[in-house]
Order: structure tokens, then sequence, then C-alpha cells
């Protein structure tokens, strides 16, 4: 038994290859993930009130400044959006305004910002009526520049582009929102797929068996026409099976596991029986006389007389069902089996 930590013993753990099957044997999930994600944000976009953008633009420059002033005009703008998000320059566009409303509301539908890094500055107003959206934009277009000249001596504003009436509603950038929407779900989904993964406690692959022992996997048997399998499976238990005296062959799994493997061995020439755990040591004799082989099968992987019998067997097959075995539960088994001294001839995997 190979020796893993607890972690490996019962999640998978993180195996690129196995993860790049699974995400691309569910491609079709990611897709229709991504494909729902973006048309939830359009909707939710499409439902919400419609919004008004009013813009002004300023060129700022500097005149009289001091010698040792050497910052370039264009520096000058971050201040000058600083100053506009001060409370006291949004009470006077709120008193410009007539004085209703709230601060915190008007700072929210005001933003300010320079335009490619240049001495010009752009002023944003959102509102949900057009006509709010232009009055508070000429609002900022009076007060912003009597404010600057009071804390910023030497700074002049011009206004490059007056606020004009917004004609239609600003655009809520459905293009982006859907690729947005498309890429978030399918990395959200990919991800949720990467992890169950990462931490599934079930047999799948052969691989699977690999990480947790040594012995070889034997073949994958499927649901349906398994007999050419088990065919094969009599061709390779056949060739280590010793001749002379009846061998005993332990089958832990599903008894029709047990049977299939018999009936390869016949057919390989062998004289078999398929028996369940017998009684004692005497009725297992008596079922071996004038036979070449005694296929045991042992459903019960938890039970004494499971242990017992393999123990005494000349070889074990162990079956686990694909997507169903638990790894941990398949740990303790194989631990089990190293402790009575089993013969472990190579695990099978049941599709």
């Amino acid at each position: 038994m190979n020796e893993r930590n607890e972690f490996t013993r019962t999640y998978a753990g993180f195996r690129t290859g196995r993860i790049l099957r699974v995400l691309v044997r569910k491609a079709w999930l990611v897709l229709l993930c991504a494909l729902v994600t973006a048309a939830v944000l359009l909707g939710v976009a499409a439902g919400m009130p419609p919004e008004y953008e009013a813009t002004a633009l300023f060129y700022v420059s500097g005149e009289n400044l001091a010698s040792t002033d050497t910052a370039p005009a264009e520096d000058l703008v971050e201040p000058i959006v600083v100053i506009l998000d001060t409370r006291q320059t949004l009470s006077r566009i709120l008193e410009d305004l007539g004085g209703s409303g709230s601060l915190s509301d008007l700072g929210k539908m005001i933003s300010a910002e320079a335009v490619d890094s240049t001495q010009l500055l752009e002023i944003r107003v959102t509102a949900g009526d057009p006509n709010t959206a232009a009055r508070i934009g000429e609002a900022v277009t009076r007060v912003l520049p009597q404010r600057i000249r009071e804390l910023m001596p030497g700074v002049t504003m011009t206004l490059a582009d007056p606020v004009c009436l917004p004609e239609k509603p600003s655009d809520p950038g459905y293009v982006k929102l859907g690729i947005l929407g498309f890429l978030l779900g399918g990395v959200v989904c990919a991800g949720a797929l990467t992890l169950a993964c990462v931490l599934d406690r079930k047999l799948w692959e052969p691989e699977d068996v690999a990480q947790l022992c040594a012995s070889p996997v034997l073949d994958r048997v499927p649901r349906t026409h398994p007999g050419t399998v088990y065919r094969r499976l009599g061709v390779k238990l056949g060739s280590v099976l010793p001749g002379g005296d009846c061998r005993i062959l332990a089958v832990v799994g599903p008894a029709a596991v047990g049977s299939g493997i018999g009936e390869g061995l016949e057919a390989q020439g062998l004289r078999t029986s398929v028996t369940a755990c017998p009684e004692s040591t005497g009725a297992l004799e008596k079922i071996s006389r004038n036979r070449d082989c005694v296929v045991l099968t042992l459903p019960d992987p938890e039970s004494p007389e499971t242990l017992r019998w393999a123990g005494e067997a000349y070889g074990v097959v162990v079956a686990v069902e694909r997507g169903r075995t638990q790894r941990k539960a398949f740990c303790t088994l194989m631990e089990d089996l190293d402790s009575v001294r089993a013969r472990n001839l190579g695990i099978v995997i049941l599709d």
C-alpha cells in the first residue's frame, strides 16, 4: 500500500490532466453558465431606470504662479477634482440650485476627471431626468470656477464645452456587461468544476487507483456485454495461477464479478467453481475436489470473514465501482488486506 497523507486518502487533489478532461467533457455546462450569467446581467441592466448624463469641459491653466511652483499645469486638475467633492463646494452648488436635496445624493451624481492626463477637466452629471442633469451641470460650471479662484489663486478655469441637455439616456454598456457576464459565468463554473475535481472523494479512473496503491488495474468491466472482458481477465489470472493443487482466488466485490471471472477461467480450460464464503475450511476442501480453481465471492469488504478468506486464498482481486467506491474506504480495505498478508493480484474497475 502506498504511503499517503490523509488528504490524498480522502480527496483526489489537484491533477491537471483530470481537471482538463472534466472541463472538456463539461464544456457545454461552462458555456451554458456563461450565457445565463450574461443574460441575467443584461436583463438587470435593461430593467434599471434610464439615466441621463450631462457633461461639461473645462480648460485649466496656471497664471502668475510663484517661481517655486514647478508643477506642470496639468497637475492642477487633480486638486480641482478633490475640491469639487468637498462639502463646501457641494453646499454652494446646492444653494445655486435652490437648496433642495442632500449633499450625499448630489455628490453621487457629480464626477470629474482629467482627459487623457491633459489640462482638460471633464465634469459629468448623472440623473434620472435630462433637465435635472443639465441644471446641476450648469450649476457646477458656475460655482466651481469661483471656488478655484478663492482656493487656488493664479489658476484659471475656462469653459471649453458648455453643458447641453441630454437627448437620450446614457449607454449602460450592454456590450461590456455582456462580455463581463459571459466571462464571469464561465470562470465561476470552471472554478466550481475544478474544486469538485480536487475535493472528489470517489474512484473514477485507473490513475485514482494508482494514486492510492501499487496494485495494477487488471481491466475495466463495462455494464453491457462484459463477457469479452471477463474472458480477457481469465487469460490474465490463469497465467498467474500455478498448476498442481487447486488454487483459491478471492474476489472482493459484487458477486457478479466473481461469477464473470469464474467463467473467464473456465474458458481457459480451468475446471473452476464459484462459491460464496464457505462455512469452514472443510467445506472449502469439498468444493475444491477435482477442481483447478475455486473463486470465492466476498461482497462485503468490511466483514471479518472476508479478511479471513482473503488471507488464506492464493490471490485476491478487488473490484471497485467507478464513481461509487469511496477513496477512503478503498484505502482502508487495502490496508486490511495487507494486515492479513493477502496477495493482491490486481484491481478491477466496474463502469
